[in-house]
């Protein structure tokens, strides 16, 4: 069994090598087994700290074991908080130059961890964007802001707006975003389990050369409408009000998700202090996952040999030029 597991690692190293060095395509994925999970994650795990690339994950994280987690487990403690003491001193660079206040309380309680520190946040806006009418550049640089809030908004304002387009004007809903530099793969793994419990279900773990890992709060719950082409309006105001409700729907909906995700971060932080690092509570997706994981293991998964695989757990690799 042993000269087994030594051959899946060699040929997973060599795989891993082979994938990083391909300067065309997409992210380059491998499935991994459920019965060798923890030895087949073990090499790649340990060879993102020296590559020139970075890893995201998703799935079930609970497949890494402790094993793996010796090799990474993240930056070391001295050089964390170095990490979190520059970020503190940094000057605010957004257009708002602050945090939001309706996510000032969840982000004072991540950056008061030890383990954490949030790098950066929005609570969630809805914003009407003046776009280059030239197509091929869709950038950021490009486009002029005609509005934006944080709350609700009205139909007039938008309209009002809209007659300062000149370009192709676009209304936007964008969720809450939190990103959260985490001390170890432990600590993110239970801050993900949180944000995909609270409907934060495009949240993703990303592993860095040096040894960051940053836990990203993400939703596909977005809106993106537009309303104008070269300056000249597409629809009717009755359309605008439509859009306009649609978009404060969705605003109302990451508000509660929003409040979700602050009172069941509290209680499993809580919960992981009181219990002295015990197995997380029933309600995290790793336990779950991990015990359904473990009785599909025993009565399908006999041997290695069988091919039984977790169709959640992977890893994705990316390039970086």
């Amino acid at each position: 069994m042993r000269r087994a597991v030594t051959r899946e690692i060699r040929n997973l190293k060599n795989l891993v090598a082979l994938g990083l060095r391909k300067q065309h395509g997409g992210p380059h994925e491998l499935r991994i087994l459920l019965s060798s999970g923890v030895w087949m994650l073990h090499c790649p795990v340990w060879a993102m700290a020296s590559s020139n690339c970075t890893m995201e994950t998703s799935g079930d994280l609970s497949s890494l074991g402790d094993l793996s987690l010796q090799q990474h487990s993240g930056a070391p403690g001295d050089l964390f908080s170095r990490w979190k003491l520059q970020v503190s001193r940094r000057v605010d660079l957004s257009k708002k130059g602050n945090v939001d206040p309706d996510i000032v309380e969840t982000v004072r309680f991540i950056n008061l961890r030890d383990s954490y520190f949030t790098t950066s946040s929005c609570s969630g806006r809805i914003i009407l964007l003046d776009e280059s009418p030239d197509a091929s550049t869709i950038q950021k640089q490009n486009c002029s802001w005609l509005y934006v809030t944080h709350q609700l908004c009205e139909a007039g304002d938008v309209v009002e707006a809209l007659q300062k387009a000149t370009g192709n004007a676009v209304l936007k809903f964008e969720p809450f975003v939190l990103h959260v530099q985490c001390r170890t793969l432990p600590d993110a793994q239970l801050l993900h389990s949180v944000a995909i419990n609270s409907g934060f279900r495009n949240s993703g773990i990303t592993m860095g050369k040096k040894g960051k890992i940053i836990m990203a709060v993400r939703s596909t719950h977005c809106l993106e409408v537009p309303l104008s082409f070269k300056g000249k309006c597409l629809v009717s105001n009755e359309y605008i009000e439509h859009v306009v409700q649609t978009a404060n729907q969705k605003m109302e909906e990451n508000f509660r998700r929003i409040s979700r995700f602050h009172s069941s971060l509290v209680h499993a932080i809580q919960n992981k202090d009181s219990t002295n690092n015990e197995e997380p509570a029933a309600s995290s997706v790793y336990t779950r996952r991990r015990r359904r994981n473990k009785e599909n293991h025993k009565s399908d998964c006999l041997s290695h040999e069988d091919g039984c695989d977790d169709p959640e757990g992977y890893i994705t690799f990316y390039d970086v030029q």
